[in-house]
């Protein structure tokens, strides 16, 4: 399993997908990250969303939506402040709106 979760947790973000709204047997989760080639989810609760479970993907099918993961970032003073992964800056240039973003993290981004 750890051998596993190291792939999990360094495998690109194109592989894994971020799900809302996990429903399980005994509990919703708000948010979890699914990753169908390594067979694994990790939901997260709470004000912080720290890490709560450890599922197999073909369990984790129930949810209110799926997404791919295009960007994660820091957020600091209700601002985006460091880019910690992005997949295509041009994605994140054209769909999101620029003053969430850190003056830091425009120059970054080569965003005027």
């Amino acid at each position: 399993i750890l051998k596993k979760l190291n792939k999990f947790l360094h495998a690109d973000a194109s592989t894994n997908l971020f799900i809302s709204g996990l429903v399980t047997n005994t509990f919703t989760f708000s948010c979890a990250i699914r990753n169908d080639t390594e067979n694994m989810t990790i939901c997260f609760v709470g004000e912080n969303n720290r890490a709560r479970s450890l599922r197999k993907a073909r369990n984790s099918r129930n949810t209110q939506s799926e997404k791919q993961i295009i960007g994660i970032f820091e957020l600091h003073n209700n601002k985006w402040d460091k880019c910690i992964y992005i997949r295509n800056r041009q994605d994140i240039v054209d769909n999101f709106n620029h003053d969430i973003f850190s003056d830091e993290l425009k120059r970054y981004l080569h965003i005027d």
